[in-house]
């Protein structure tokens, strides 16, 4: 079991938040790269927000519509990809 900063014993993370390797945005704004989808049920903003202060990178994220039951039932949810932090410092300078 891992440990934070404090020592405190934290469970692992549902979603293989580590395992993304960093995506780019083209130049008509489609994200390409690595991403995962978190169902909405599943309390997606809070996961993200988790995974931000956990991992101290940047994640973008889009709401979506999936089939993610074997019956093919659509639902809402967010698609996750890990950003590319260079890209964004050069997005903040400008």
């Amino acid at each position: 079991m891992e440990t934070g900063k404090s020592g405190r014993k934290r469970l692992p993370e549902e979603y293989p938040f580590d395992q993304l390797t960093p995506a780019t945005k083209t130049a008509d704004g489609k994200i390409m790269g690595p991403s995962f989808f978190i169902p909405i049920s599943d309390r997606a903003e809070g996961r993200l927000a988790a995974a931000r202060k956990r991992h101290k990178c940047l994640f973008w994220s889009r709401k979506t519509f999936e089939a993610v039951t074997p019956g093919g039932e659509v639902v809402p949810g967010l698609r996750i990809w890990r950003g590319d932090e260079a890209l964004a410092e050069l997005a903040n300078k400008s």
